[in-house]
């Protein structure tokens, strides 16, 4: 199998994303869908032609891969284009520091208005053993998980952290 690689411009170009209609806050520009609940189903009901996963990439960085991928995936695109039969591409997204857990996730602390301290209560599969826990798979947390800010102590539910999706031509 013959990968082709594609910067982020060509990608953009090629291939135009869908905006994730179930969430108002989604993360690559509002496209990223999540790996579960509704977000994950609507994902598995669309022709894989069309879907690119996000995963974590060995260097600090995140790639996207045409198709449905389980390992390593952190969301999933859906573009307007798709990828034609028996071709295969990688998007390499190097990690830019600039990016912040504002940016990204569209969270920060309301009490002291910090993003760079937040911790998350997920959830994770693990098989339990005598040796101890192995964490399985991926993990999930949602609006309704908790959340604390270790800047100012404050705590509360993710929800509570989101930061309001702008409207365009409000002020």
């Amino acid at each position: 199998m013959t990968i082709t690689i594609l910067t982020e411009e060509q990608f953009d170009a090629r291939f135009p994303l869908v905006k994730n209609h179930l969430v108002s806050n989604a993360a690559f520009d509002g496209c990223l869908f999540e790996t579960y609940g509704q977000e994950v189903a609507y994902v598995a009901n669309q022709d894989p032609d069309y879907v690119w996963t996000v995963m974590d990439g060995d260097d600090g960085g995140m790639f996207l891969g045409n198709g449905i991928h389980f390992v390593n995936r952190i969301g999933y695109l859906i573009s307007t284009v798709p990828v034609p039969p028996r071709e295969h591409y990688e998007v390499p997204i190097p990690f830019e520091s600039d990016d912040t857990v504002r940016d990204i996730f569209a969270m920060a602390c309301p009490s002291c208005g910090s993003d760079a301290h937040l911790h998350v209560n997920i959830t994770v599969w693990a098989n339990l053993s005598a040796d101890g826990t192995e964490p399985l798979g991926d993990h999930h947390w949602d609006d309704a998980s908790l959340c604390r800010c270790h800047a100012c102590a404050h705590s509360g539910n993710v929800a509570a952290f989101r930061i309001p999706a702008e409207v365009p031509g409000h002020e």
